[in-house]
C-alpha cells in the first residue's frame, strides 16, 4: 500500500496583524520601488495614486504608517482632489503595487509562490470590495489580484530555471564542437601551436555548461524536455561557434 500526501487545497484567509499571512495585506511594512520613488508600503502607493499630480500625492507618501495613508485619503477636505478616473484604474493600480511588492522581496515572493493553487482570501467584515465581507459574499478583489501575481511570478521563475538549463546545455554542445574543430585542425597540421585564444574558450564553455547542469541536478530539474525549436537554435549556435574557432585558429598559422 502506497501512501501519498495530497496537496493542501484549503483556502488561505488573511487580514489580522500577527496572524499567518499578514504579509499579504497592504499594511505589512514592506517598501516598494515604483516610478523611481520608494514607497513605505504598498498601501502608501495605492492611496497616493488617488491624488496623482497634486501636492497630496507626496504628502501621503511621507505619512508615518499605512493606516495613516488609508485614513488620510478619506478626509472630506481632500476628496475633491480625487482623480476622476479612479474607479476605472484602481484595480490596475493595486495590481502594479502588489507585483512590485512580491517581486522586489524574495521572502514574500517565495511565500506567495509556495501557496500553490490555494485560494487567497482577505477575510474581513470591514470590506466587501477588496475582502470577502466576512461571510464570503464579498468580491475579494485583493485575493484575486494576489493569485494573479502568484501565477505570473510562478511562470517567470520556471522560465528562468529552464532558461539557465538551456544555456548550460548550449555551452556544453558548443564546447564539444570547439574541441572537435580544434582537434581536426591539429590533425591536419593547420595549427602549429596551441594559442591563447582557442583552448581557454573551449575550457570556459565546457566548465560553464557543466556548472549550469549541476545546479539543475541539485534542484531535481535535470530532466528537461527540450523541444525542436531549441534544438534548431542549438545547431545554429554550434555552427556559429565552429566558424568562430576556425576563423581565430587560421589567424594563428
Amino acid at each position: 500500500m502506497v501512501c501519498r500526501l495530497l496537496p493542501d487545497t484549503r483556502p488561505i484567509r488573511f487580514y489580522e496583524r500577527g496572524q499567518p499571512y499578514f504579509e499579504f495585506t497592504n499594511f505589512a511594512e514592506y517598501p516598494i520601488q515604483l516610478h523611481g520613488i520608494t514607497w513605505p508600503t504598498s498601501e502608501h502607493y495605492f492611496q497616493a495614486q488617488k491624488f496623482v499630480g497634486t501636492p497630496y500625492e507626496e504628502q501621503v507618501r511621507n505619512l508615518p504608517s499605512a493606516r495613516d495613508a488609508f485614513e488620510f485619503s478619506r478626509r472630506p477636505e481632500v476628496s475633491q482632489w480625487l482623480r476622476s478616473d479612479w474607479e476605472k484604474v484602481k484595480l490596475d493600480v493595486m495590481y502594479k503595487a502588489l507585483l512590485a511588492k512580491f517581486s522586489q522581496h524574495g521572502t514574500l515572493r517565495d511565500m506567495l509562490v509556495k501557496t500553490g493553487n490555494r485560494q487567497l482570501i482577505e477575510h474581513t467584515s470591514r470590506d466587501s470590495y477588496w475582502g470577502d465581507g466576512g461571510d464570503g459574499h464579498g468580491q475579494n478583489n485583493l485575493g484575486q489580484l494576489l493569485m494573479k501575481v502568484r501565477s505570473e511570478l510562478s511562470s517567470s521563475k520556471s522560465d528562468n530555471v529552464v532558461g539557465k538549463g538551456i544555456s548550460g546545455a548550449t555551452n556544453i554542445f558548443s564546447a564539444f564542437v570547439s574541441v572537435k574543430t580544434f582537434l581536426l585542425a591539429a590533425a591536419h597540421g593547420r595549427i602549429r601551436r596551441i594559442g591563447a585564444v582557442c583552448w581557454p574558450r573551449v575550457v570556459h564553455a565546457f566548465t560553464t555548461g557543466v556548472a549550469s547542469w549541476w545546479l539543475l541536478y541539485r534542484r531535481n530539474l535535470n530532466k528537461i524536455n527540450i523541444n525542436f525549436e531549441w534544438r534548431h537554435d542549438c545547431v545554429l549556435r554550434m555552427n556559429m561557434q565552429r566558424h568562430t574557432v576556425n576563423s581565430r585558429c587560421k589567424t594563428m598559422m
